[in-house]
């Protein structure tokens, strides 16, 4: 989808950061990618490590800093309904309804915005002798909320492992990871900032799965014009619908709706 998001900005902030930044290894087969080096155990650690950014940098470099909830969240939102939901073929309308319903409740905003990576998980981690030595794929970054970076990273944990390939039903402890609230807590921790109160934790995990379930709708919007980039694409799309009701199902649980 043509202007979905913004080259130059990528490119700004790329080129503006180049000094904390080395050109991917050719093994990673990522032509044309750019590594962040963050040496760390976890990816809670990563997130919080790449939030230490100074926001000024960027705004020096063209990007705007936002100041109030709707900048920190609904922009974003209103980027993936301008460039996909025009394109749709098969519109999901409980997502409509959610990016209405998350214009309508977003808290407040944080004390600063941080540099985010926008597509934070696994995938776009590089592993070395079992530790994570680099993020990779910045081309949805931008100054955001430092909780939904960390929020989608954690969506995985509501996700099943058949559909989206995530931890949900699954028994994290028996396999020594460790659980949502105590990536959310250690994440804390490491920025040096208050805990996330239940309700507002709801809020952004639910914000991430929305997001997602959208650009999902894009994905099979290209699946069904013929111009998908993946095999896979029309599956992936189709995802969308289970996504959304996934996401408001947890706003159920904590906010009266």
């Amino acid at each position: 989808m043509a202007g979905i998001h913004s080259l130059g900005q990528s490119r700004a902030l790329i080129v503006g950061k180049e000094k904390d930044f080395i050109p991917a290894d050719r093994a990673a087969q990522r032509a044309s990618v750019l590594v962040l080096v963050k040496s760390a155990a976890s990816g809670r650690k990563i997130v919080a490590g790449i939030q230490i950014c100074v926001p000024q940098e960027f705004e020096q470099i063209g990007f705007s800093i936002p100041q109030t909830p709707q900048e920190y969240l609904v922009q974003d939102l209103e980027v993936w309904e301008k460039g996909c939901f025009p394109h749709l073929k098969e519109p999901v309308p409980l997502v409509a309804f959610c990016c209405q319903w998350l214009r309508r409740n977003t808290p407040a905003a944080p004390k600063r915005p941080v540099l985010a990576q926008g597509d934070t998980g696994p995938g776009q981690f590089l592993f070395k002798e079992g530790r994570i030595t680099a993020v990779i794929d910045w081309e949805l970054s931008t100054l955001g909320h430092p909780l939904v970076d960390l929020a989608y990273y954690c969506m995985r944990y509501h996700l099943s492992a058949a559909e989206f390939r995530g931890l949900g039903a699954i028994d994290v402890k028996a396999y020594m990871i460790p659980t949502e609230a105590e990536c959310v807590a250690e994440y804390c921790r490491l920025r040096g900032i208050a805990s996330v109160s239940p309700q507002d934790w709801t809020y952004y995990s639910a914000f991430c799965m929305f997001r997602m379930a959208g650009i999902l709708q894009g994905v099979l919007a290209r699946a069904l014009q013929g111009n998908a980039s993946s095999a896979t694409a029309l599956q992936a799309g189709r995802r969308a619908r289970p996504l959304a009701e996934l996401g408001w199902k947890l706003v159920q649980q904590s906010f009266d709706v």
